[in-house]
């Protein structure tokens, strides 16, 4: 089970993301990180593997906990925005692994 906890000292974050927390139970994939920062503002995506795809629950529980210390605010369980940018997360099945998707954009 993974555990809700605040945000830290010891938190980890997305390294294209530097301000979204990565989730205890989710193993960032960092050669799947996008990033582009254009005039409307930026594009991003990262990308990280469950360890236990039945925790997809508690992940979207954390994020809603920890979202909002980042200024975001909760449109959905998947979605949230601060000032222009979206944020979403989703996830996808592929090969027998579970992966979650962030992304942010204007």
């Amino acid at each position: 089970m993974i555990l809700i906890g605040t945000v830290n000292a010891q938190t980890m974050f997305f390294q294209a993301l530097p301000d979204i927390p990565v989730a205890e139970g989710i193993q960032p994939l960092p050669d799947q990180e996008t990033v582009f920062d254009k005039p409307a503002g930026r594009f991003a995506q990262v990308v990280a593997l469950l360890n236990h795809p039945e925790e997809k629950n508690n992940i979207l529980s954390y994020y809603h906990q920890s979202l909002p210390a980042f200024g975001w605010s909760a449109q959905s369980d998947t979605l949230y925005k601060r000032g222009n940018e979206t944020l979403k997360l989703w996830f996808e099945d592929f090969g027998g692994e579970t992966y979650l998707y962030i992304s942010v954009e204007p």
